[in-house]
């Protein structure tokens, strides 16, 4: 039996069941309902998901409820009586028993037909906010069920149910019998039906009024008479049977007395059907009279006119012929249509109102200080409400208060609405039950699934009526139904769920859309998870696939924005599979995904091809920015290969057939296949210069950017030996780079540099042998070229290409050279500029600069030059030793000491002498640590000496000179003693023969 038919088949039994119990109950057979309760638990708990048990069973008639789940709080009262004061009873009895602490939700099961209307105010007094109780949603009868029944997907569980309905109907029907037969359960005998009826409206209108309907009691008469006209003709019919009975002999006779039986049973059947038909009028006339009643009770009075308040009065009082003589006035229908025309106009006007206040607020949050006047925006949008701006007003309300972090009011917002909401406006309260279940999601997950499950009710009945406008809320709605069961480990209702979802998804009339492809894609990832979880592999693996294909798709219409839909379906496969990132089958994942962009047949015409082709590229791109080089590798080689076959059938995309092998070689590259690199650059740059003549400022510019990388592959896993064969690469794109500022006016900078960049950085390890100087005066060159503001937007790359290259710079130029000073120069600001980004890094590169150009300068003899360099050098070291003295202390002697040297070359004796004086200090206070120290003390008091000489301070000389005389002997090193007492004897035959 296919799922269909079984709904169909549990839709019979489910209505036959509540007719039944309903036509008892009428009886004064109210505890059908008992027997009940065992039944319905199975039933239940298949619809709702739950475990309930009877709780009876534990305690006899326990107040308010019937059935109970502890474990997910949720309890049930199961009954046959509709009326509001139940339903006020058992929501009394709930609460007074404080059974709204153990159990959250409660559902009052009506085993026949629900009403209409209940007094949601009355129910509201009761419960004071204590728990959540929506008469739409948690009193709910035999088509509730049925609702919810409709999507259970599983054939299995639909053919229980029908089973249970089927037992459940069969049992009712014999139970009524056994209790009517045994004496021990006998029931009252029923009264005559005219009593009933009168007893039914006494309550309803008091005994008195009763005889005040002509029209009842006229039915009633009338069905008294035909009941004694059936008593009769059931007479006279069993007179004719046992006449006819007594002549069986006689054919004749017989036969004529049949006919007369025959005449007589048709007679007593019509009867029996008039008595039925006026039945039902005077069902329908107390039906009627009921509503009448339930109505008048519901009226505000207060509110209400005059005529109204009369009416009532005159109801009350049985003077319905009189109410009725009230109410149809003269002119009235003209009345009527005056006050409905004004209250359209005032109802335009507030819905108007309502509309511009929600304006308001949203024109509000366009301002950047909208966070200061949060309580007037929210003043807006409470006043659109209270106008009657429900439905769009409330959900744009309830997206502000979840921006500012007041998700509770948000929701209460939604729940305001769905109480206000006309019945006809059945979209906007599909919406709004959507979008509660989404607030809700994350505290409450069981009351978000109940308002999703409201959801996707409406949406299927909206979604049968209009497809195309409802397709996706629909499979939005219940593929979070579907999310919220597998947060439960319901995976089977889980499972159900989100397959109607896929089948709902995958059957449109039209192509997918952007937010439907997103999400068919989740929806194929959590199933995928989900048969995971139940162990169904091939399932598993099938989703995941199709998971996989439409995460390519979505990438590739938008990788900025979707990259992560290819990304995360890649991931799932490879943890699938367990494979690494850089695993060997993560080509085969990728190769999967895009397998269907490039195959050729697929395409349906060549610019579709293209358009596939510029994709793949662009996803690529992307791909590289995440680090995933193989997917990359997948879309650059599919889109060359779809480059290469329309190039070949004559479609123009050379350009792009080009970009496409720069691409694929830079991949190369980056996977040490030097020989396949330079194969697909050199074939880009051969397309590059074929298209000169129709495109050459961009093709130059991009033939000059495939030499540099022709430059780089050049030097990657060849001998030293070979790297001469990188210069030509270079030269040439140097040469393009001069000729598109020289001829076409077009300089392309920051190409131009990225060259000079990458030079710089080869000469740095050594690899181009080239003449640095060369670089440089290219690199001035090109500064040359440029404005002022370029200079400034490109500084830190010019920085970084002067620092690489600055040792091969200062090690290789001679220091007579013109551009010595001026290379010092600019690679020591280069790293000075570098060092206040990263210290560490440039500390010691800029520290080695101004050694290596003051030491270069000293032996040079060019003093004045050197000066400025071993000074800032010393001051350098000596703030490293306040930071860390014992790792850099003497790391000071030798610059020191070159720079009182160069101080006194250039005449400047208070630095010599001071630099001096603090090397002495330096080294007398470590005698004991080294004995070789006191030959330097020796020499540095010696030099400090003459300086002071020179200085004019010769009586701090004469202390210096006797304390060299004093240390003279203890010098071990005869030579080093023979040449310092011969400085010694010249500076005291020459500056102190007198002492």
């Amino acid at each position: 039996m296919v799922r269909k038919d079984l709904i169909d088949l549990i839709n019979n039994y489910a209505s036959h069941f509540a007719m039944q119990v309903g036509g008892h109950s009428a009886m004064g057979h109210y505890d059908t309902s008992i027997h009940t309760e065992q039944a319905s638990i199975l039933i239940l708990n298949a619809v709702f998901d739950l475990e309930l048990k009877n709780v009876n069973q534990d305690k006899k008639n326990h107040p308010a409820i019937d059935l109970i789940d502890k474990k997910k709080g949720v309890a049930f009262q199961v009954t046959a009586t509709t009326t509001p004061q139940k339903v006020a009873s058992t929501l009394q009895k709930f609460i007074d028993n404080n059974l709204h602490k153990q159990y959250h939700t409660l559902y009052i099961y009506i085993l026949t037909e629900k009403r209409s209307k209940y007094d949601t105010k009355k129910i509201k007094n009761i419960i004071k906010d204590k728990f959540n109780f929506d008469v739409g949603i948690h009193i709910v009868d035999y088509r509730d069920i049925m609702r919810r029944i409709s999507f259970i997907p599983s054939v299995e569980v639909l053919s229980q149910l029908a089973r249970l309905y089927e037992q459940l109907t069969t049992s009712l029907i014999s139970q009524l019998q056994f209790l009517q037969n045994t004496s021990k359960y006998s029931l009252k005998k029923p009264l005559p039906y005219i009593d009933r009826v009168k007893n039914e409206l006494e309550d309803i209108i008091g005994q008195k009024n009763i005889n005040k309907i002509p029209e009842l009691s006229e039915l009633l008469h009338k069905i008294t008479t035909l009941e004694v006209d059936l008593q009769n003709k059931e007479l006279e019919l069993k007179e004719y049977r046992k006449v006819r009975d007594d002549y069986q002999n006689n054919n004749s006779l017989w036969n004529i007395l049949h006919m007369s039986c025959v005449k007589a049973e048709s007679e007593y059947d019509n009867i029996k059907q008039a008595i039925e038909l006026e039945k039902k009028t005077v069902s329908a006339l107390s039906l009627n009279i009921r509503r009448q009643k339930e109505f008048i009770d519901q009226v505000d009075y207060k509110m209400a006119s005059e005529r109204m308040n009369e009416a009532r009065r005159l109801f009350e009082a049985g003077e319905y012929t009189m109410v009725n003589a009230l109410l149809s006035y003269e002119g009235r229908q003209e009345y009527i249509s005056k006050k409905l025309e004004e209250r359209e106009r005032e109802s335009a006007g507030l819905k108007s109102l309502a509309n511009e206040e929600v304006l308001l607020a949203l024109n509000m949050l366009q301002k950047q200080d909208w966070h200061i006047h949060i309580q007037q925006i929210k003043t807006h949008f409470e006043q659109s409400i209270d106008l009657g701006g429900y439905g769009v007003n409330s959900f744009q309300y309830s997206y502000f208060l979840e921006d500012v972090g007041e998700k509770e009011r948000a929701i209460n917002i939604l729940r305001k609405t769905l109480a206000h909401l006309p019945e006809k406006e059945i979209g906007n309260r599909a919406a709004a039950w959507g979008r509660l279940g989404k607030l809700l999601k994350d505290s409450n997950k069981e009351e978000a699934l109940k308002a999703f499950m409201e959801a996707s009710l409406i949406y299927e009945h909206l979604f049968n009526e209009d497809r195309d406008s409802y397709e996706f809320a629909l499979t939005e709605t219940l593929f979070e139904c579907g999310c919220l069961y597998m947060a439960q480990s319901s995976l089977e209702h889980a499972r159900g769920f989100l397959e109607q979802a896929l089948i709902i998804a995958s059957t449109l009339n039209k192509r997918a859309d952007a937010n439907m492809q997103k999400l068919i894609y989740v929806i194929l990832l959590d199933l995928g998870s989900l048969h995971q979880q139940l162990g169904n592999e091939d399932q598993t693996n099938s989703y995941q696939m199709m998971a996989l294909y439409m995460g390519a798709a979505i990438s590739l219409d938008n990788p900025e924005k979707e990259l992560f839909a290819l990304l995360e379906a890649v991931r799932r496969f490879r943890i699938l599979i367990g494979e690494k990132k850089e695993g060997p089958r993560s080509k085969a994942i990728y190769n999967n995904a895009l397998r269907h962009f490039v195959k050729i047949q697929k395409w349906q015409s060549q610019e579709d091809a293209f358009n596939t082709a510029k994709a793949l590229d662009k996803l690529g791109h992307y791909l590289l920015v995440e680090q995933e080089a193989i997917g990359a590798d997948v879309c650059f080689q599919g889109a060359l290969k779809i480059f290469r076959t329309l190039n070949k059938k004559g479609y123009s995309c050379l350009a792009e057939f080009s970009d496409s092998l720069k691409w694929v070689g830079f991949i190369y590259m980056i996977q040490n296949n030097v020989k396949a690199c330079k194969k697909v650059l050199l074939e880009a740059l051969r397309i590059r210069k074929q298209l000169l003549e129709n495109e050459p400022v961009e093709s130059l510019s991009k033939a000059a950017s495939l030499l540099t990388d022709l430059y780089d592959n050049s030097f990657i896993a060849v001998p030293p030996s070979q790297y001469y064969r990188a210069y030509p690469f270079f030269e040439e794109a140097l040469a393009i780079y001069k000729d598109l500022d020289e001829k076409y006016q077009q300089p392309n900078f920051e190409q131009w540099l990225n060259l000079l960049q990458h030079k710089s950085i080869f000469l740095s390890m050594g690899l181009d042998k080239t003449d640095a100087v060369i670089w440089y005066q290219e690199l001035n060159h090109l500064l040359d070229r440029m404005s002022s503001s370029s200079i400034e937007f490109y500084e830190e790359k010019i920085q970084i290409a002067i620092h690489e290259a600055g040792q091969v710079l200062l090690e290789n130029i001679d220091v007579d050279h013109t551009l010595f000073l001026r290379i010092a120069k600019d690679i020591t600001n280069a790293r000075k500029a570098l060092l206040k980004q990263d210290q560490e890094k440039y500390n010691t590169y800029l520290l080695w600069t101004l050694l290596h150009v003051g030491y270069k300068l000293e032996d040079a003899k060019k003093w004045k030059e050197a000066c400025p360099y071993l000074q800032e050098a010393v001051d350098m070291i000596q703030e490293l030793i306040r930071k860390d003295p014992d790792n850099h202390h003497k790391d000071i002697v030798m610059p020191t000491l070159r720079l009182a040297f160069v101080y006194s070359k250039i005449m400047d004796y208070e630095h010599s002498v001071n630099l001096l004086t603090d090397l002495y200090n330096y080294f007398e206070v470590r005698l004991s640590e080294n004995a070789q120290y006191l030959t330097v003390m020796v020499s540095i008091m010696l030099s400090l000496t003459n300086d002071l000489i020179a200085y004019g301070r010769k009586e701090k000389a004469t202390t210096y000179i006797t304390k060299a005389m004093k240390y003279l002997p203890g010098i071990n090193d005869l030579k080093e003693q023979r040449r310092l007492k011969a400085l010694f004897e010249e500076l005291k035959n020459e500056y102190f023969l007198d002492k």
